[in-house]
């Protein structure tokens, strides 16, 4: 089975989780978007050298090896695209496969976890955050980052300010005039300013909990008065006090990507709040940075926050075993993930003590 993700997102990070039995192949290839018959030749040269070096190398026999690299041939043989480079992760359940802006250099490693701190930057440019647009016929929510806006499921979401005030009914009142005259109403201004209170407040209980243990910002699209008085009651400790405002009932998931953007963008880094964090706390037991330590408090879901310096990310043209220090942060960073936790590239020697890495812990 391949899994094609049209952006690198977090959830892929997540997912690979799971994948803690060798081998696991991690191949990155570059791609000149002028040249689209590149693709292909790099990608059967890479299944050669991977299938080659499963059977010699790793103990796999040639059925497995070939079974393992098939995606990679069957990629090859298909219509060619133009692009900015590509990443592949196989082993002998799944592939996973994940465009990338800007590589230069062809590495391929086989060891027993995907080589995701390569992927790390690529989705350390801006932060995961979140979006809800609100009106009183539909609510959306949005899982997003720079690149990518993905719909997001939260559980008990009412659908409408109707679907969640469900079980109201409203007796029709008379209302008498200074003239005399008298009509009937469906409750007045109080009755539907009270609907509304308890419809924002449902849709914020509803994401408080889907966004339960997490920093991502949280974006509020809406007319500006059922924006602010949102915003103003939330629970949610991240919300971020500038919204989009006006009616998001037809605008397009892009549009609204553009302008949460916008917003985000605009806000102070979160790589460099992360290391002023990391900072803070060092030396409280809060803060981690032995390797051996990063991994059980991340298998544990103990780790809120992990930072790693930006020459273990970088990219260099190499074919062979996955190192093993960067299989072990690797590992890190897809429980760390998993369990939750914001994760940034930083600059080398802004961690404290001069560390490599460092994990923020929750508890």
């Amino acid at each position: 089975m391949t899994i094609t993700h049209p952006n690198p997102t977090r959830a892929a990070l997540r997912d690979f989780a799971s994948w803690d039995k060798g081998p696991v192949v991690s191949i990155f290839i570059p791609q000149d978007p002028t040249r689209t018959d590149l693709d292909p030749l790099q990608l059967k040269a890479s299944a050669q050298w991977v299938q080659e070096s499963l059977v010699r190398d790793h103990q796999q026999s040639q059925v497995d090896a070939e079974q393992m690299v098939a995606p990679l041939l069957e990629a090859a043989v298909a219509t060619p695209q133009p692009g900015h480079g590509h990443a592949w992760f196989l082993n002998s359940h799944c592939s996973v496969s994940l465009p990338l802006h800007g590589l230069t250099e062809m590495v391929i490693e086989i060891g027993t976890v995907p080589d995701t701190l390569r992927l790390l930057p690529y989705l350390s440019t801006g932060p995961d955050y979140v979006v809800v647009a609100i009106s009183q016929k539909h609510v959306r929510v949005f899982r997003a980052n720079r690149t990518s806006i993905e719909p997001l499921e939260v559980v008990d979401l009412p659908k409408s300010l109707d679907d969640a005030l469900w079980y109201v009914r409203r007796e029709p009142t008379l209302e008498r005039h200074g003239s005399g005259a008298a009509h009937m109403s469906g409750g007045g201004q109080d009755y539907r300013k009270n609907d509304l209170h308890q419809y924002l407040h449902l849709i914020d209980k509803a994401l408080c909990t889907a966004l339960t243990g997490t920093h991502a910002p949280l974006v509020v699209m809406a007319v500006g008065y059922e924006a602010s008085m949102f915003i103003n009651e939330s629970h949610y400790r991240h919300i971020v006090h500038s919204a989009i405002t006006g009616n998001p009932d037809n605008v397009d998931p892009q549009t609204i990507h553009e302008r949460s953007w916008a917003i985000i963008s605009g806000q102070a880094g979160p790589a460099e709040a992360a290391v002023a964090r990391a900072r803070r706390l060092a030396g409280t037991g809060m803060t981690v940075s032995d390797i051996d330590e990063i991994i059980r408090a991340a298998r544990s879901g103990a780790v809120d926050l992990f930072l790693v310096a930006r020459s273990l990310t970088n990219s260099a043209a190499y074919q062979g075993s996955l190192d093993p220090l960067r299989q072990e942060l690797s590992l890190a960073l897809n429980l760390s993930m998993a369990n939750g936790a914001a994760a940034h590239v930083v600059a080398d020697g802004e961690l404290p003590d001069g560390s490599l890495a460092t994990a923020v812990l929750r508890y």
